[in-house]
């Protein structure tokens, strides 16, 4: 959804009328104690040149936090990055999977989808790629990281607090309707688990892997490909 952002204050220096794109995914993160509501936001690239994690947003009045650092998105032209809301950190509100507990898993091989369960090493969100960490746990992957490109495991369903059961996808048809990808174009891991249209490169990036691609907007087919890694 397009809104108007009555201000974004980057170190000081406030940027008004900036068009923002905002979505808010049904998750919860949990972190040091707190609670959050995650958010994503989408706005042209050019118009926050400078906007990086920690940095505040306060759009129609409510003010939000970055969480992720902004990534490109459609060759440039847009930048996406993760948000929590400021005045929602403190209220304790009710993290939907609590400990040892999840949400209905769907079974393996549902409609051509293929899906494993495992237990979360940290609190992690949905729809992001996770890596193995041992026989049964999952993490987050990561791109900058050389290791993580052999234990790639699929993208999470949904999310879950640490210690709880997570039901990772990895294969098949896939739809969440906070996403906004190009139609047909394939998806690569980024940092920290995030999905992108853009192929990493070199030298932060270690490796490159397609994880699938978008069929629409907010539907996408996983296929992890095998791992290219950079020089």
């Amino acid at each position: 959804m397009l809104a108007l952002a009555t201000s974004v204050d980057i170190g000081g220096t406030v940027y008004e009328n900036v068009y923002i794109g905002l979505t808010e995914p049904d998750e919860i993160f949990q972190e040091t104690g707190t609670q959050h509501t995650h958010y994503q936001a989408e706005y042209q690239t050019t118009a926050l040149p400078g906007l990086n994690v920690g940095d505040t947003i306060t759009i129609d009045s409510v003010e939000y936090r970055v969480k992720t650092p902004p990534r490109l998105q459609r060759t440039g032209w847009y930048s996406l990055c993760d948000l929590e809301r400021v005045d929602a950190a403190v209220p304790k509100l009710p993290i939907p999977l609590t400990e040892g507990a999840s949400a209905a898993a769907p079974s393996a091989n549902v409609g051509g989808n293929e899906y494993i369960v495992r237990t979360a090493a940290v609190a992690l969100g949905g729809h992001r790629v996770v890596r193995s960490t041992g026989a049964t746990s999952v993490d987050y992957a990561d791109n900058t990281v050389e290791a993580h490109g052999e234990t790639l495991l699929g993208v999470t369903i949904t999310a879950a607090v640490l210690g709880a059961p997570i039901t990772v996808q990895n294969e098949g048809e896939l739809e969440f309707s906070g996403w906004a990808w190009v139609p047909d174009e394939p998806l690569f891991l980024g940092t920290n688990g995030l999905l992108t249209q853009t192929p990493p490169g070199g030298p932060v990036a270690r490796f490159i892997v397609q994880i699938g691609f978008a069929m629409s907007a907010t539907k996408i087919f996983i296929d992890i490909n095998d791992t290219v890694y950079l020089e």
